[in-house]
């Protein structure tokens, strides 16, 4: 795992594709916005590594 630092406005390139975005913080929680390409499939996980993660899988978005 890679743990970064950044602040609003800052971004981290994931090879030539994928960029994050780290749009704000605030009350202990960041807002990031991923460019990516449309084909690329993304999934969001919710709670933590000792916890049955619960996922919604989006594509082209």
């Amino acid at each position: 795992m890679l743990v970064l630092f950044a602040e609003p406005g800052e971004t981290v390139d994931i090879g030539d594709e994928i960029r994050v975005r780290v749009i704000a913080t605030e009350a202990g929680r960041v807002r990031l916005g991923v460019e990516a390409p449309a084909e690329l499939e993304s999934r969001v996980v919710q709670g933590g590594p000792s916890e049955n993660p619960k996922s919604s899988s989006t594509t082209g978005e």
